[in-house]
């Protein structure tokens, strides 16, 4: 009997190449899906972009020594586009040396931070007026920067929305 050689090798080197490709495209999905999944993502936050702001021209942004707490004013932009997709908010109190961050979401409570007028804690609505919120600081740090970044629903923090500069009242 005599075997012709040339014939099997061929059928082992085709199998060969078609497992390495079935392996190499395995670990591409493998690490490609997830990392394009979570890229995409990143885009949900993209119309929350300028979404709050501080609103300098009623005289709060400052920081009252006298009781212990900044004051500032934070509206939302006039329109409604996916509000109901944002929960929340972030404050972070920013200084050289320390950095606070207060989240105020809807119905939560959040310690040291209560509205100007010393109503229920509300987080502010698209088409709503302006909310005046106080913070209550329990350091003896002086923040000079207060910066504001929307929470959507799915509790991620989005860009940065707005930021103001912090004095004396």
């Amino acid at each position: 009997m005599i075997f012709n050689k040339k014939g099997l090798s061929t059928v082992v080197a085709t199998m060969l190449i078609i497992l390495l490709t079935l392996t190499a495209g395995s670990i591409l999905i493998t690490i490609v899906v997830p990392y394009v999944k979570n890229s995409l993502d990143s885009t949900e936050c993209f119309k929350f972009r300028d979404y709050y702001s501080f609103d300098e021209s009623l005289g709060y942004s400052c920081y009252d020594e006298a009781n212990n707490r900044y004051v500032m004013s934070i509206k939302v932009r006039t329109d409604e586009t996916d509000a109901n997709k944002i929960k929340g908010l972030d404050l972070r109190f920013l200084s050289d040396a320390k950095a606070d961050v207060v989240e105020i979401k809807e119905g939560a409570f959040t310690p040291n931070v209560e509205m100007l007028d010393g109503g229920e804690l509300v987080v502010p609505v698209a088409g709503g007026k302006y909310r005046a919120v106080t913070y209550n600081y329990t350091t003896d740090e002086a923040y000079d920067k207060v910066e504001v970044y929307p929470i959507s629903t799915d509790g991620k923090i989005c860009d940065k929305s707005d930021s103001i500069k912090i004095s004396k009242c």
